[in-house]
């Protein structure tokens, strides 16, 4: 059996970003959280493909969590750059969570999304509004917010917020949506 394999991407220089930036392969500043001086990566450069999913892979404390901090922008104490291409975003799901206290797994889980979350809340507090008396002015902005809203929404896909979220949930094996929010109950089955 075969595998097929994507052309490699034209290979660059280690020292030089893809917008030509130079870079320092020989900086001095530790990562954070590593004893001082000591070097984790020397002289690399990175990219991936669109819509590529990569692992790293390495023994115990040769800096894979560093280098995806850094990567998703988590870290900033290093020596060199990291940027991403413009346009490019980065999801990252820490090993460590920092979960609010006292929180339920769904509101842990819906703090990833509190901004889509926030236009469906805004857009159902506009529409119990138009419900009362006001004047038509007041109803005119009234309605103009709500379309705007409701095109945010459309676009972000929002209105499958709610069973986007039990999909990842259950996918994550998660939980019931109620049950606390504790550190213990977000690690894998695995660990």
């Amino acid at each position: 059996m075969t595998q097929s394999r994507l052309p490699a991407p034209p290979l660059r220089p280690p020292e030089v970003y893809p917008h030509g930036t130079p870079v320092d392969p020989h900086h001095e500043r530790p990562a954070q959280g590593h004893p001082a001086g000591k070097e984790i990566l020397r002289g690399i450069w990175l990219s991936f493909y669109y819509d590529a999913r990569i692992g790293v892979l390495g023994a115990n404390g040769a800096g894979k969590s560093t280098l995806l901090r850094i990567m998703a922008g988590e870290d900033s104490d290093f020596g060199g750059e990291a940027f991403l291409a413009e346009g490019m975003t980065v999801g990252f799901l820490p090993q460590e969570p920092k979960l609010p206290a006292g929180a339920t797994v769904l509101e842990c889980v819906e703090e990833a999304v509190a901004p889509t979350r926030a236009l469906l809340t805004r857009f159902d507090e506009l529409s119990m509004r138009l419900g009362e008396e006001m004047p038509p002015e007041e109803m005119e902005r009234v309605l103009e917010e709500q379309g705007k809203l409701q095109d945010a929404i459309e676009a972000a896909g929002a209105w499958e917020l709610d069973s986007r979220l039990e999909l990842a949930m259950e996918a994550l094996r998660l939980p019931p949506p109620e049950a606390p929010g504790l550190l213990t109950a977000v690690r894998t089955p695995w660990r």
